[in-house]
Formats: structure tokens, C-alpha cells, sequence
């Protein structure tokens, strides 16, 4: 029903930019101009104002998003040229964005990462999985109040201990819950 009702808006072609695109509003969503002018006078005062010359140097439309923007690089603003290049910097390096992510979220080393894992027995300090579904690397679990890290877990184990928000009586109550004992 809904679907519906937004595939039958009829189309709207911006007076400026000129992209043509469902109806949605009142404001284009590219170059942000009202779908309606008061007056051609309001619409040519719009334009003037509006002019990529009249922006400071360095705006361009970015060939990515369409959005009027300060220039990254490659002629596309910074957040979609930063998009593109972490996208295909983290495919080159994986190993330093890990190695930079674990000293800046966590303070350690990936050195350190890895003497906590091989305490563990190489797996996750709960189940003892040694690898994820996922193929991401087993997680840094830490006590959010205090941010000391405890140790390694995988994904599911960490999410379990966030869900039941790091409480034990929460832990031992899904414990008796499983185990089939009745509360008195």
C-alpha cells in the first residue's frame, strides 16, 4: 500500500539543478531550492544567490552525492572521498587499521591483543571459539564504567554480556532460567 502511494507521486524536474526525481516535499533534495517560487523575481533571486560562483572558493558539486560541498579530492566532497578512500585503504592495510582502532578505542597494543588471547587458551574467554561466523576478529571486551579491559570474546558472547548489561544477578537469573530452576 505504501509502495504504492510512493510510486504513483508524479514526477518533479528541479527548476535548478534540473534532476528529475519522485515529488516529496517542498525542497529539492540535491540543491535544496523550494519546488515552488512566489515569483520568477523570487526564482531569479534564488539562482543569483545560489551560484557555484558566488560560493567561497573551494565548493564544488560533488560527482558522488550531488550535494554542493567543499572539494575533497577526485572532484567529490570530503565525506564521499573519504568514504571511497577508507573503503580502499582498510582493503590494502588491513593489519594498521586494526593495530590503530585497538590503540585508540582500547590503549593496547596488538601485541598485547595477542598475549591476552594466548592466556585465554587462543578463544573467546567465554565459549572458547578461536574464530567468529562473521570472519572478523574476536573482540575486545571491556567494563564500561571503569573502560579496563577484561579480556578476548567473540561477537555473540560480547553482545550477550552488553544485552544483559554487564550484571550477574541478570547472567545467573538466564543461568537458573536454562538450567530449569524454580525461583522460591
Amino acid at each position: 500500500m505504501v509502495k504504492e502511494k510512493l510510486d504513483n507521486r508524479p514526477n518533479y524536474t528541479c527548476p535548478v539543478c534540473f534532476r528529475t526525481r519522485k515529488d516529496n516535499g517542498k525542497w529539492c533534495l540535491y540543491c535544496g531550492c523550494p519546488h515552488e517560487f512566489e515569483s520568477e523575481q523570487h526564482r531569479q533571486q534564488w539562482e543569483e544567490e545560489h551560484k557555484i560562483e558566488n560560493y567561497p572558493p573551494g565548493v564544488i558539486i560533488c560527482g558522488n552525492c550531488g550535494k554542493r560541498a567543499f572539494l575533497g579530492a577526485l572532484g567529490l566532497c570530503n565525506l564521499c572521498y573519504a568514504k571511497i578512500h577508507n573503503r580502499s585503504y582498510r582493503r590494502k592495510y588491513p593489519g594498521k587499521v586494526r593495530d590503530s582502532r585497538l590503540k585508540y578505542e582500547f590503549g593496547i597494543t596488538k601485541k598485547e591483543y595477542d598475549s591476552m588471547l594466548v592466556r585465554q587458551g587462543g578463544g573467546c574467554g567465554i565459549c572458547g571459539r578461536t574464530k567468529q561466523k562473521s570472519g572478523r576478529a574476536l573482540a575486545v571486551d571491556h567494563d564500561h564504567n571503569t573502560g579496563e579491559i577484561r579480556g578476548i570474546l567473540c561477537g555473540n558472547c560480547n553482545l550477550m554480556l552488553g544485552y544483559a548489561q554487564d550484571s550477574t544477578e541478570i547472567l545467573q537469573r538466564a543461568i537458573d532460567y536454562l538450567t530449569g530452576v524454580e525461583e522460591e
